[in-house]
């Protein structure tokens, strides 16, 4: 069997599980749930240990083969109707056409300009607006958040530039990193993240992403409360969603997040260990209509 997550020592098929919808947070990690959940949800959150550090890493273990019973609701491009997307990094691609029923490309047409991200409450509407076509499906919401950009009202002021979501919006584009990326991911991993921030403050850069200014501003103490802001913001969202449904839901998360850990930030080819790879698993058990 297939092991995607361990939970309490289990190990467990996602797909196996008895679930109507699967909710993804994205970038979720464990301990900031656990501190968080209890204001939207009741039951009790297990830690659950993620196959994967990276999303389309994940999509691959999770989804390898081509599922007629879901509907897959996206505000990540990685999961889209339109193109096979990609991940140099991996060297792993996933073209969502040939794995759901039907994806929804709420990263496209639902998109914040002013936020350059997904609002939760955008792919909130998407799922409900079209659950009543498909009675018999299962549903997967992928929700972007608590992963940045920041979208709180505190730390939104921050935000700058665009995601790359906006790169598989033509049907030839693919995702492709620039050298300036390239020099600053490889000072970020060779010395850290705050390095990074130090490097930038001191040649007086001015390709500062959202992370980098509130970093410069507040540390990462004020990234890690931007994230948490973020995680309260979808939290709430979700809350409101599954009182309106029926049936199992399951929420977990891809992977999780560095946030300053061991001098890193973010997600990706890290060390697979806590905090990237502790996620929550919470379920909660409804009457099925």
């Amino acid at each position: 069997m297939n092991s995607d997550y361990v939970v309490d020592g289990v190990s467990k098929n996602l797909l196996e599980e008895d679930w109507d919808c699967l909710i993804i947070l994205d970038a979720c990690r464990f301990d900031f749930f656990e501190r968080q959940y209890r204001n939207y949800f009741s039951g009790e959150v297990k830690r659950a240990i993620s196959s994967a550090t990276e999303t389309i890493e994940w999509l691959n273990i999770v989804f390898p083969n081509y599922y007629d019973d879901i509907v897959y609701v996206s505000a990540n491009p990685y999961v889209n109707s339109r193109v096979e997307t990609s991940n140099k990094k991996y060297g792993l691609v996933f073209d969502g056409k040939k794995h759901f029923h039907k994806v929804l490309d709420v990263w496209d047409w639902g998109w914040d300009d002013s936020l350059t991200s997904i609002r939760p409450e955008t792919v909130s509407k998407a799922f409900l607006d079209v659950k009543d076509k498909y009675p018999r499906k299962r549903f997967v919401l992928h929700y972007i958040q608590p992963h940045k950009p920041y979208i709180g009202s505190v730390y939104s002021k921050f935000i700058v530039g665009r995601s790359f979501a906006d790169v598989y919006r033509g049907p030839d584009k693919r995702f492709s990193i620039s050298l300036k990326i390239f020099l600053a991911d490889l000072i970020r991993d060779w010395f850290g993240f705050e390095m990074l921030l130090r490097f930038k403050k001191f040649i007086h850069s001015s390709t500062l992403c959202q992370t980098e200014r509130i970093g410069m501003f507040e540390g990462m103490a004020g990234v890690r409360k931007a994230y948490s802001e973020n995680l309260n913001l979808v939290l709430d969202e979700v809350s409101k969603v599954v009182e309106r449904m029926e049936g199992n839901v399951l929420i977990t998360a891809d992977h999780g997040e560095y946030l300053g850990e061991n001098r890193l930030y973010g997600h990706g080819q890290y060390p697979r260990k806590p905090p990237i790879s502790d996620v929550p698993w919470l379920e909660i058990r409804q009457n099925r209509v």
